[in-house]
């Protein structure tokens, strides 16, 4: 909810900032372990780059997954992911690119999650030791990564499957089967914002319960962030229904030993599209120009 008031509600932020508490709670665990003599060497020598018992930025995440993913931090203004400083004026938000050769030049913003991290650093009571380690930049990187890297899934909501149950077991238009569906009709009811109580279900319904218990969420997974895009992928990657948040990679034919396992970073009519509006949607979204055989070969 935080997030959504920072108007950052966007599954990699979100997703970024999760990654952020736990790194944090890593770094303290990690300064806790470093002896006291080191500690208080660290103090004798606060100007050394190379402190005893300091995680350098860099080092967050190395030895991590991630830490191997691309993504950096001053991807952050391609992918647009952020907000635009409104304490600046429009002359220091705007970056001039390099003028075209029709004449014109083009603007760009500069993103940041500086009113996110604010709230981080309040929240988790970073020090300004910690704060160079965990600092904005990282937050930054961790968000580029995510929205590099990450798949959007929906979990299933349980409300069909639950109705299908019901039928099975009382039969339509039972009175038991009757009870239930009155039970939750005023269960519903009570949830939704007309403040109608009712008895009977009505159409839409079903919605109240997909919106609270069935979102939209982003995933990093360790198998499926390391293999590369091809507009004609021999796998596809397929989510779990119900409320699990698993993802099944699937092959679409046969896959030789040794041969890489490919999939599409754009899903359904995106992949119908000419070469052309593809490679735009993976470069902005993605940062990267498709060179598969689909593209070249067109």
């Amino acid at each position: 909810n935080k997030i959504k008031k920072l108007g950052l509600d966007h599954p990699p932020v979100t997703l970024a900032a999760k990654i952020f508490c736990h790194a944090t709670e890593h770094y303290r665990q990690r300064q806790e372990s470093v002896p006291v003599a080191h500690k208080n060497k660290e103090t004798e020598n606060k100007n050394d780059d190379n402190q005893v018992g300091v995680v350098p930025d860099q080092q967050m995440l190395e030895g991590h997954f991630l830490w191997s993913l691309c993504g950096d931090a001053d991807d952050l203004e391609a992918l647009e992911i952020g907000v635009v400083p409104a304490s600046t004026t429009i002359q220091a938000q705007q970056r001039q690119s390099n003028t075209t050769t029709s004449g014109t030049t083009t603007t760009r913003y500069c993103c940041t999650l500086d009113p996110l991290y604010q709230y981080l650093k309040r929240s988790l009571q970073l020090t300004k030791t910690e704060q160079e380690t965990l600092s904005l930049s990282f937050l930054h990187m961790l968000a580029s990564k995510t929205a590099r890297n990450a798949f959007g899934i929906r979990t299933q909501s349980p409300f069909k499957p639950y109705y299908a149950s019901l039928l099975r077991k009382y039969g339509r238009d039972s009175d038991a089967h009757k009870s239930h569906m009155q039970q939750v009709a005023m269960a519903l009811s009570s949830c939704s914002s007309n403040n109608k109580n009712t008895t009977k279900l009505e159409r839409g319904m079903d919605r109240l319960v997909e919106e609270k218990v069935a979102p939209w969420i982003t995933g990093i997974f360790t198998l499926t962030a390391y293999m590369n895009h091809s507009c004609e992928p021999n796998a596809m990657v397929v989510n779990q229904e119900f409320v699990y948040a698993h993802i099944d990679l699937v092959a679409k034919r046969d896959i030789l030993p040794g041969e890489e396992i490919l999939i599409s970073y754009i899903q359904g009519v995106q992949q119908q599209k000419s070469t052309n509006q593809r490679r735009r949607e993976l470069q902005a979204k993605y940062l990267f120009t498709c060179g598969c055989s689909k593209c070249t070969s067109s």
